[in-house]
């Protein structure tokens, strides 16, 4: 099995993939998703993908029960393409929280 490069795997998680994918699912679609390769907190390689959302959902909408198909697609995704050394992790912001880009 080949591993996927980062752009690659990012277009494999994009949310219209997703939408595509999982075309019946209640959660809301996020306006995009970035992923990034670096350190986990003790130094092993990880992914994160950085979930964005628009400014305007509640969190209710937000909630794990409701966002935890996407989640495990995209792990699914990740595990299957990816670098099987590093792990995903998961962040969720609004886009006014992501302006700035960056973990």
């Amino acid at each position: 099995m080949s591993v996927a490069n980062l752009n690659e795997l990012t277009d494999l998680i994009q949310p219209e993939r997703i939408h595509k994918e999982l075309p019946d699912a209640s959660f809301p679609l996020p306006k995009k998703i970035r992923l990034l390769e670096s350190d986990s907190s003790n130094g092993d390689p990880a992914y994160y993908v950085i979930v964005v959302y628009p400014n305007n959902l509640s969190d209710e909408q937000l909630k794990w029960e409701n966002v935890s198909p996407m989640v495990d697609w995209i792990r699914t995704q990740i595990r299957d393409n990816g670098d099987p050394d590093r792990f995903p992790y998961f962040r969720f912001r609004s886009e006014k929280e992501d302006k700035h880009g960056g973990l």
